[in-house]
C-alpha cells in the first residue's frame, strides 16, 4: 500500500467511520476482558472461602 493510497484512505468518510468502529470495537473488547477477568477472580476466591469452610466441618 503507498503512501498516497494510504492517505487518500484516510481523508475517505467511510475508511474514517470504519477504522473509529474497529478503534471502539478494540477498546470495548479490553474493557470486557478486563471485566471478566475480575469476575474470574472473585468467583475463584468465593469457592476458596467455600471450600475453606467445609474443609472446617467436621462430618
Amino acid at each position: 500500500m503507498s503512501k498516497q493510497t494510504l492517505l487518500s484512505f484516510l481523508k475517505d468518510e467511510r475508511a474514517s467511520v470504519a477504522i473509529e468502529y474497529l478503534m471502539l470495537t478494540g477498546i470495548l473488547g479490553l474493557g470486557w476482558a478486563a471485566a471478566g477477568k475480575e469476575y474470574q477472580n472473585q468467583v475463584v476466591q468465593l469457592f476458596d472461602r467455600v471450600s475453606l469452610s467445609l474443609h472446617r466441618i467436621d462430618f
